[in-house]
């Protein structure tokens, strides 16, 4: 990385400022003693004898003169030592400019990591809280389409006019979340084979599904009379049963693992901030997830049929009740949402039987956890680093 690059390198030239520091201040001490022993005074000498006093007064005679006096070295010296003291400071002052320098370096990358950290942590919580939904929309779809398919190739096109839009929507709008799971390391390895499996399921059910969409929206039966439709409808149905079957296992190895890491995010959320209107849409909405659920593998579309509103009514009813005891004590800007399906849940809990669409309005697009704008346990995001020049 560029910045463990720059933060070598500081290192590196406060090392070596570090040296030339004491390099200058061992030249210093050695002027300091220089300049004492110059000033020193000399030891008096003791009285010598008169014979010898006048042999001393001839050798001293014979001596060169004294060298000039010492108030010429003395600018030379004080020179010498003022350089030292003023490389020292600008030593010292370009040192702490380097550690300051290497401070700012660590902060910015701090500060990087935990937006990395965050952004990471919204992708994970967007694929969290898409892909269950988004299964079960799928299964849904993909039951209307087969209904669709038996119907226009065995009865010579009778609903052609639906068939682009239905089977042109079967591949699923939530991969990108799903290959997201599979990237992120929180994920669970129970969870990630099957989302492997469904994966590479969907990847073959593009081609299939293009082919149908496109005979139907150009009306190339007009040509054939029909004629390629059965054996267009044939090779969907065994890419739409391979991919069904992916679904099964996401459902049971997957999804229970991926609502665990859901509450688990919760939990973190309840015990930094209490039980917030945050927490109350997770709790609540995988209750939702359960009514979606209990409807759905009810009411036959997973098995391919045609999605019964009887069966899927009489087994939602239990889990709307729950849903609705318990949303008693959440906040009023959760309990204004849930209200708005009040046509839905008012009809079940009197015994009545709801239309498949408001069941699917009900579980998908009511979805608590889609009014969540910032993820439970987001990461803590330290101040901004200051900016060179500051």
């Amino acid at each position: 990385m560029p910045f463990r690059e720059n933060d070598d390198a500081s290192r590196a030239r406060a090392e070596a400022l570090e040296q030339q520091v004491e390099e200058l201040k061992e030249e210093r001490d050695a002027l300091v003693r220089e300049k004492e022993k110059h000033y020193a005074k000399p030891e008096p000498e003791p009285e010598p004898e008169p014979a010898k006093a006048e042999a001393k007064a001839d050798e001293k005679k014979s001596e060169p003169s004294p060298p000039p006096s010492s108030t010429s070295t003395r600018p030379s010296v004080v020179s010498k030592i003022f350089a030292v003291v003023l490389v020292s400071a600008v030593a010292f002052g370009i040192y702490k400019v380097v550690v300051r320098d290497r401070e700012r370096t660590r902060a910015r990358d701090d500060h990087r990591a935990a937006i990395a950290a965050r952004n990471s942590a919204k992708e994970r919580w967007t694929a969290l809280t898409s892909v269950e939904p988004c299964v079960r929309s799928s299964t849904l779809q993909a039951a209307y389409a087969l209904d669709l398919g038996r119907r226009t190739a065995v009865q010579k096109g009778e609903g052609w006019s639906q068939a682009s839009s239905i089977v042109g929507g079967l591949p699923a709008q939530c991969t990108d979340q799903g290959v997201a799971l599979l990237k992120a390391k929180e994920t669970a390895p129970i969870a990630k084979m099957p989302l492997q499996h469904w994966i590479d399921a969907e990847a073959a059910l593009v081609d299939p599904s293009k082919k149908v969409a496109a005979y139907y929206s150009n009306r190339d039966f007009k040509e054939d009379g029909f004629a390629a439709a059965p054996g267009l409808w044939s090779v969907l149905e065994v890419a739409v049963t391979k991919r069904e079957a992916a679904f099964a296992d996401v459902r049971e190895n997957a999804l229970p693992q991926l609502r665990a890491d859901i509450r688990e995010l919760a939990r973190k959320e309840e015990a930094t901030a209490g039980k917030t209107d945050v927490v109350w849409r997770i709790e609540l909405g995988l209750m939702q997830w359960e009514v979606g659920e209990a409807w759905l593998r009810a009411s036959g579309a997973y098995e391919g049929k045609t999605p019964d509103p009887t069966a899927a009514s009489h087994a939602a009813t239990p889990f709307v009740k729950a849903l609705v005891e318990r949303a008693k004590d959440a906040p009023i800007e959760v309990r204004r949402e849930l209200r708005r399906y009040d046509f839905v849940t008012s009809k079940l809990l009197a015994g009545g039987v709801a239309p498949i669409e408001w069941l699917e309005n009900m579980t998908r697009d009511g979805d608590l956890m889609r009014g969540i704008k910032a993820p439970p346990a987001m990461p803590t995001l330290p101040p901004e680093p200051p900016v060179d020049g500051d």
